[in-house]
């Protein structure tokens, strides 16, 4: 980094026109080459600012940037100003002066400080993140996917500078997910169809083989699974823990591997599309219950380890509160650990009818209750009694009780219009989906 320097130039009359090329801190001699200059050190964190301008007529000052193949002009003296920055895209600045040799020469003041040459700021990539060392040449930009994700592209990028502004070695990469693969050493992570959360494509047949370090099972928790339905498929195990062309729902605790292996499948066929799957994953001790896992919430355990007799405690974030499950679960069973109680649900309030019902005022329900029935109860009471006395006398002189206008038969007009007879049509759905919020 260049110091910081005001540089102030006075040209004599005899000189007509002069040029200076600004590198750093201005030599003596370029000082003494036929202008009068005085440089004065100052403090650093300014960019490169016009101080003063004052130039007679007919005079020019050109600022250019000559660090490409042809001069690039960044300013001259028809739009400089006193306070101006100007900020120049390569490591080399000239200033050229020229004047028709005027008796009063005008003069110029810039000040100017060195910068370091930076690329832009790396997008980040769908699906994943960017973290940047610096943005200067030599800095690093490394990217990296959400889990389920895999990078397309190179994983760490570089700043370089060419004489002009650092340019990446190439165009940042892409997250995406891929249709199967092997997982080595899986402890946490999550599997998703390609294209989630986007539909995926037809004629598919993904596989993917999840390895738990040794001495570990694994567990799968669908975090949701959305299948076009025809013949779409999804399951898992070899021999199958789940199939989801044979069961039409999902376990809410999710499924336990037998041993270190656990197998995915997902094939589609040639008609229909959905979201498709994403599942998380996580490896846990023989001997051990897994490590529970609660959407919008967090527990707290009596052991991390998530031995027999460990105790685990939910709660939900803001906003949330805890349904479908027990607040507190205990890992039991010392021949085959396993939770007593599924992980509960943290779900965001509605409120219901009944609780709109409970919201009226009970006085004035009640108010209107006891009008209705002190006016309605007597009326129904003596309309019983004289339908009985007509009835009665009806009986006795032998006439029917009652001839009603629909009693008889009566002809019916043919209808001729079609849609009197059409019913809405009412089609299964195309998808079948699963959402588990645990």
């Amino acid at each position: 980094m260049a110091l910081l320097t005001v540089f102030e130039r006075r040209c004599p009359t005899q000189t007509s026109s002069s040029a200076l090329l600004t590198t750093g801190k201005p030599s003596e001699d370029r000082l003494r080459a036929g202008c009068r200059g005085d440089a004065v050190v100052v403090m650093l964190g300014h960019p490169p600012q016009v101080q003063n301008i004052s130039l007679a007529e007919g005079e020019t000052l050109t600022v250019e940037s000559a660090g490409g193949l042809e001069p690039t002009l960044l300013a001259n003296e028809s739009f400089l100003l006193r306070g101006q920055v100007i900020r120049s895209p390569a490591n080399l600045l000239t200033l050229r002066f020229q004047s028709p040799r005027p008796p009063s020469p005008g003069s110029y003041c810039f000040r100017y400080q060195a910068y370091l040459l930076s690329c832009p700021f790396p997008a980040r990539p769908a699906f994943g993140e960017v973290s940047v060392s610096s943005l200067h040449p030599g800095g690093d930009a490394r990217f990296r996917c959400a889990a389920g994700y895999q990078l397309q592209g190179a994983h760490r990028l570089t700043c370089r500078n060419h004489g002009r502004h650092g340019t990446a070695a190439t165009d940042g990469p892409s997250s995406a997910a891929v249709c199967g693969g092997v997982v080595r050493n899986a402890t946490v992570g999550r599997i998703v169809s390609p294209g989630f959360p986007g539909n995926y494509s037809n004629n598919l047949t993904c596989h993917w083989l999840l390895e738990a370090p040794a001495g570990h099972r694994l567990h799968l928790h669908f975090e949701k699974v959305s299948l076009a339905e025809d013949d779409d498929r999804f399951g898992t195990g070899a021999p199958p823990v789940y199939d989801s062309y044979e069961v039409e729902y999902l376990p809410i605790e999710g499924l336990l591997s037998t041993g270190r292996h656990f197998f995915v499948e997902l094939t589609t066929d040639s008609s229909g599309a959905a979201a498709g799957m994403a599942l998380r994953y996580e490896a846990f001790e023989q001997g051990h219950c897994y490590e529970p896992f609660v959407k919008y919430g967090n527990f707290t355990a009596s052991d991390s380890r998530y031995p027999v007799g460990t105790t685990v405690e939910f709660s939900c974030d803001p906003g949330y509160t805890l349904e479908q499950g027990s607040t507190i679960i205990e890992c039991v069973d010392p021949s085959d650990p396993q939770w007593n109680e599924t992980e509960p649900a943290c779900r965001a309030p509605q409120l219901s009818r009944a609780a709109v019902a409970k919201a009226v005022p009970s006085g004035t329900a009640l108010e209107g209750t006891n009008v209705a029935i002190a006016v309605f109860l007597p009326m129904l009471v003596v309309a019983l009694l004289i339908g009985g006395i007509y009835l009665y006398f009806s009986k006795l002189q032998g006439k029917p009780a009652l001839q009603l206008p629909l009693a008889g038969s009566h002809p019916y007009d043919h209808i001729t219009v079609e849609s009197a007879f059409d019913n809405p049509t009412y089609e299964t759905g195309e998808t079948r989906e699963y959402e588990v919020s645990i």
